[in-house]
């Protein structure tokens, strides 16, 4: 179990302790971090994080692709969890948004996260 975050903050739960995440709320707040975490930026970690900040220097027409491979690099290492979809939709310029759908198991876990 992990502490709860929204928002980057810890979570209270009722009794004003820190929430606790557990089960897929885990997984996706898990992945989350991962996905947007810069790719090397931890230096103890240098495998933690994704290298997603890269795709608006990437040409628009190779961005799905490149997305796909980002997302699959960062998430090595999480079991059972398979990438089903990924769609990209461009917010402004430079500002993307990305919808993941996964399989877990026999659950479907869906993402939704800017760039």
């Amino acid at each position: 179990m992990e502490l709860k975050l929204k928002d980057g903050d810890y979570v209270a739960d009722a009794s004003g302790e820190l929430a606790r995440a557990e089960g897929i709320e885990e997984l996706a707040q898990r992945v989350v971090m991962k996905l947007t975490a810069r790719r090397g930026g931890f230096p103890l970690m240098p495998d933690y994080g994704s290298r997603l900040y890269k795709l608006p220097a990437i040409k628009p027409s190779q961005r799905l692709l490149a997305a796909q491979q980002y997302v699959i690099e960062a998430l090595e290492g999480e079991e059972d969890l398979h990438l089903r979809s990924l769609d990209i939709r461009y917010l402004k310029v430079d500002w993307m948004e990305l919808e993941l759908v996964f399989d877990y198991g026999k659950e479907a876990l869906t993402i939704t996260t800017r760039i």
